[in-house]
């Protein structure tokens, strides 16, 4: 059976579901942002302000409500996916955007032409934020960090280790189990997205680390155990444990190599997730690390958990020629993308790799403090663009420069004002008394949250990343304008039907 859902009955869906997603994140933004517990059927209840995690945690048994959430969700996860931060403005900015919107189209205005015009305004405040942006120092990055974690010792922490490796994007935050310090570690290392064959591979441990163990690796799926034969006599009779890298295994060789991790890892197998030309690429920057001319060898240690195995391996005649050779393909590409690769393969070849362990008295607490590194984390690698007066102080601004002479930048001058508006309103502060104070002075001041003090714009520790703001307005602008277009919304319920009849026939 389809329900079919659209005018005024679609719109008050809408509505709803956008306040719903809406009401749980915009707490969180500020300093003084609450935190939120979520409840998830196959995790422990956890407590965290990410703005991400708790968009997708916000879910409805209404199947309508539900359908929208997905859409809504987008945004975030667009710009958590692009900047790694700022997903808290976005839901900000798309709810002012939609509902603002909405009152507009309700009056009879044409939804398209709305969209066009939000769409122009849009690109327009991204080149206003342009024009105020500030050259990226170091101190603005610990700002950054700080401002991300909403805790100085980890800003300054993450921001010192990062720059120690030469604002190398090859860190990785884990949990520490072994003490609640916060603790860090730098070694050469080359690591790939990952899975194991099985996950019995890991024995109920969430990581494993094996020192000097050997690998071989394919370019193809191993379907017969008898490829792997000489490999594994080789490693038992060392001693040493054996990793294969390859497409996939059959389920033959996937059972035979479990039987073979009886008392310990003697073999491990691991899919390649890569294909086509980036995975022979990455094929021959292993095999460098391997220091050898065919596909096995040696190396110092691997590390290995559900997602990520990290080769480590010393500089080598090998590695430093493969370094050479990407340089001068680097040198040579012009597709932006294709660069990207190149240049994040050359990043872990020829820097080191970073560990951030992080500590906690309970594994709740080191799960929160684990997402506070990484919003930290991501602040730092998305401020290479610059950064911008925070707050909301370059929104509120270019919000009141914009001229009120339709309705798009009617819209968007009152939505720019939300993040500005919400961040005092998490503090308890008297918005009007602190929006007039700021207009009195030109914008040239910035109302410290934190310290409970104005700032003058020269001399402030409140700033924000031009990256996250400009994903944060697109990707907010894009959903927000998508569901004032939509005038149907069709739902299926014929899957919920047959749940339904067999969970009753289960029950009987």
């Amino acid at each position: 059976m389809k329900k079919i859902i659209k005018s005024e009955e679609l719109y008050k869906y809408l509505e709803e579901s956008v306040k719903l997603i809406g009401d749980a994140v915009k707490t969180t933004i500020g300093p003084s942002g609450s935190n939120v517990i979520i409840n998830d059927a196959s995790l422990s209840p956890f407590i965290t302000n990410d703005g991400v995690t708790i968009a997708n945690a916000v879910d409805s048994d209404d199947l309508v409500i539900s359908a929208i959430l997905s859409i809504i969700k987008e945004a975030s996860l667009k710009t958590n996916n692009n900047v790694g931060d700022g997903t808290t403005t976005t839901i900000c900015l798309l709810e002012s955007i939609f509902l603002n919107g909405l009152e507009v189209i309700k009056k009879g205005y044409d939804p398209i032409k709305l969209k066009n015009e939000l769409q122009k305004v849009i690109d327009n405040v991204v080149l206003m934020l342009d024009d105020l942006t500030i050259n990226t120092t170091d101190e603005h990055l610990k700002l950054l960090a700080s401002i991300s974690a909403n805790d100085e010792e980890i800003g300054n922490l993450i921001t010192e280790f990062y720059l120690s490796l030469k604002k190398c994007k090859n860190i990785k935050i884990m949990e520490n189990t072994k003490d609640n310090k916060d603790t860090t570690e730098i070694m050469p290392g080359y690591f790939i997205d990952t899975s194991l064959a099985s996950p019995y591979f890991l024995k109920n441990k969430q990581s494993i680390t094996i020192n000097n163990p050997n690998l071989v690796i394919f370019d193809t799926p191993v379907i017969d155990m008898d490829v792997l034969d000489n490999y594994i006599n080789d490693s038992l009779n060392k001693n040493e444990c054996l990793f294969v890298l390859a497409d996939s295994y059959s389920d033959t060789v996937i059972n035979e190599a479990l039987a073979l991790n009886y008392e310990k890892e003697n073999i491990i197998l691991l899919n390649n997730y890569e294909y086509g030309v980036k995975k022979f690429s990455i094929i021959d920057d292993l095999i460098s690390l391997l220091n050898t001319n065919n596909n096995y060898g040696k190396l110092e240690k691997i590390i290995i958990d559900n997602n990520t195995t990290t080769f480590i391996q010393s500089k080598s005649s090998k590695i430093m020629e493969r370094i050479e050779k990407l340089k001068e393909e680097i040198k040579n590409e012009e597709k932006e993308y294709e660069l990207e690769i190149l240049k994040d393969r050359l990043s872990k070849l020829e820097n080191n790799y970073g560990i951030i362990y992080v500590g906690g008295n309970t594994s709740i607490e080191r799960r929160e403090r684990k997402m506070r590194f990484e919003d930290a984390l991501n602040a730092l690698y998305s401020a290479d663009d610059g950064v911008l007066l925070g707050g909301g102080i370059p929104l509120l601004y270019i919000g009141n420069s914009l001229s009120i002479n339709n309705e798009a930048n009617n819209i968007i001058s009152k939505s720019l004002l939300t993040p500005f508006k919400q961040i005092l309103i998490n503090n308890g502060e008297k918005v009007e008394n602190i929006l007039k104070y700021i207009k009195n002075n030109n914008y040239n001041v910035v109302y410290n949250v934190k310290k409970k003090v104005f700032e003058n714009k020269t001399n402030t520790t409140v700033i924000d990343s031009k990256n996250v703001l400009k994903e944060a307005l697109i990707n907010a602008n894009s959903i927000a304008s998508l569901l004032l277009t939509t005038t149907h919304l069709i739902i299926n319920e014929q899957n919920k039907t047959i749940n339904n009849s067999i969970n009753d026939f289960n029950e009987f």
